[in-house]
């Protein structure tokens, strides 16, 4: 379960994020990219569901810095490591771990 949860995190951090693309054209390399940036989630998508986070009461949002990443969903805060090769962005499962609020 807790596997299921962490690949269903990572699969949701960039379905939807409001920010510039890490496949944009730039000068700079893509990890600087996405450094110091808050990212606001705006749509989710799991196995082909769905999930539209607009009525939240705080933003779901996600954040990088230094190969590292921090951010909300909602209720729960979620934290872990990142590598980027080339224009790809990649999280482990096994790098992910969550608060769990009640």
């Amino acid at each position: 379960m807790k596997k299921m949860l962490q690949i269903a995190l990572a699969a949701t951090f960039f379905a939807g994020c409001a920010s510039t693309s890490l496949t944009s054209s730039t000068s700079k390399g893509n990890n600087e990219l996405v450094q110091n940036q808050l990212f606001k989630i705006e749509k989710i998508i799991v196995n082909g569901k769905t999930f539209d986070p607009k009525n939240a009461e705080e933003s779901p949002n996600i954040s990088f810095e230094n190969n590292k990443f921090y951010g909300y969903s909602g209720c729960n805060r979620f934290f872990g490591s990142y590598q980027t090769k080339a224009d790809t962005l990649q999280i482990e499962g096994d790098r992910v771990a969550s608060t769990q609020m009640l």
